[in-house]
Order: C-alpha cells, then structure tokens, then sequence
C-alpha cells in the first residue's frame, strides 16, 4: 500500500495539486512528507539503475546481434550455408568431394567455438569414418563413399575450409568489435 503511495508520488511529481493529493494520502498512512521524499528518492534511484542497466543490456543485445549478422554474411560469402536458431548456428557446405559437411556450435562464443571445431578436426579419424562406412556390408549406400585417396584429398580441403572459415571470422569480430 505504501510502495503503491510512493509510487503515485513519483509519477505526478510534475503536477503540484495532484502531488499533493498523493501527500495527503501518505499522512493518512501514518507517514510524513519529509519521509515519503526521502523513500521516493530511494525509489526514483532504484529506478534509474534499473533503466540504465536496461539500457546496457538492450545495447549489449544489439551489438552481438549486429557482431551474428555480419558473422553470418562473411560465411555466407564463403559457401557456407548457415542455419540459425535460437541456441547457436549451424554451419554447411558440400566438401570438394561432395560430402555434406556441417557442425554446430552455440552462442554466445560462436567465433570461439568455430575456431575449436577447426583445431579439433582431424582429417585421418575423418578419413577413417568413411572408410569404416565404406567397408560395413550393411551399409546400403557404401558404393556411393568416394575411394580411400579421394577421401583424404577432401578431409584435408575440409581442414582448409575450416580454417579458412574459423580466420575469417575472428577477423570479423575484430572488425565489428573495434567499432563498439
């Protein structure tokens, strides 16, 4: 009840009869004026700290939102395709050899993670993947796996386009985040 009162205070702050109006009502509560200014300066500081910090989170929201789009265009530019979500972004592109080569990573570290999944990459292990496919009977699409010199051809073009991708972006980000 008394919040509500002060809070009434502080919105009609500009208007002298109202104001007094709301005085009257914070007396009949028991409170005096000099104690009702001194909480609805509380209440306004609160308040400002609060908007201000808003603020900074709106403009904190924009600018990695501004820091996502140019990320986006510059793979975009690259061949990749990317899908993007509400947790983070998928990234994909056709290998030389015509894989259908994509990963995810989440925000906020995007560039972060890109550059992880490239230094994580191992063109054998992803060689020995497709080889381990290529020579399972059970696999009906075996046939379709390139040959083994093909297979390693592309994984190394694959690491070559990862870091092509993963630099590219670490670039970006310095560029967007020096106009901050």
């Amino acid at each position: 009840m008394l919040s509500d009162l002060i809070m009434e205070l502080l919105e009609c702050e500009h208007d002298p009869a109202e104001r007094e109006k709301v005085y009257r009502k914070i007396e009949k509560a028991g409170v005096d004026r000099r104690t009702a200014d001194l909480m609805a300066g509380e209440y306004r500081k609160e308040w400002v700290e609060d908007q201000e910090k808003a603020k900074e989170e709106l403009e904190e929201k924009e600018r990695q939102e501004q820091l996502v789009k140019a990320l986006i265009e510059k793979a975009e530019e690259l061949g990749w395709v990317v899908h993007r979500d509400e947790e983070g972004i998928e990234f994909e592109q056709a290998s030389p050899a015509g894989e259908d080569f994509c990963f995810y990573v989440r925000f906020p570290n995007i560039v972060r993670e890109v550059r992880e999944y490239y230094e994580g990459f191992d063109p054998e292990e992803h060689v020995q993947m497709w080889v381990e496919a290529k020579s399972n009977s059970n696999n009906p699409n075996r046939d379709a796996i390139p040959s083994i010199r093909t297979l390693v051809k592309d994984a190394d073009e694959i690491e070559e386009m990862l870091k092509t991708l993963s630099d590219a972006l670490e670039d970006v980000d310095q560029e967007v985040r020096s106009e901050w």
